[in-house]
């Protein structure tokens, strides 16, 4: 709205009143652009934590799953070595068997500390 002395409108002291209600709808007017300005600001925000929590949330599986495969092909590592002793008991004849042995039970104790199971079960006790 534009404000003149001159005929049409008459004189500014008459038109104070458009002039007063032109402010007021203008402060109203940039009020309402800035509640809708915070509010998209607000919306974006929220979305950028939803996305920020759901590849969180990715990361976190795709370790469990990494740290699973990892656990999975140690426990077969275990099994093999478990099998190679059980062959080795059986290859061994009677004058070889006490040195056999002896590996066997070294390499079972060692063994047994890498195995997965053992820790697994460990964790599933304490949970």
């Amino acid at each position: 709205m534009k404000w003149t002395d001159g005929k049409r409108r008459g004189p500014l002291e008459k038109q104070i009143f458009d002039f007063v209600d032109g402010l007021i709808e203008a402060g109203a007017t940039m009020k309402k652009r800035e509640a809708e300005k915070l509010q998209r600001e607000r919306e974006w925000h929220e979305r950028e934590a939803m996305e920020l929590e759901q590849r969180r949330l990715r990361e976190e599986r795709r370790l469990k799953l990494e740290s699973l495969l990892e656990e999975v092909a140690a426990w077969k590592q275990v099994r093999d070595f478990h099998e190679y002793m059980a062959a080795l008991r059986l290859a061994t004849d009677s004058e070889s068997r006490p040195f056999a042995e002896a590996l066997i039970t070294e390499v079972k104790a060692l063994v047994d500390e890498a195995n997965p199971l053992h820790r697994r079960l460990a964790t599933l006790k304490g949970a």
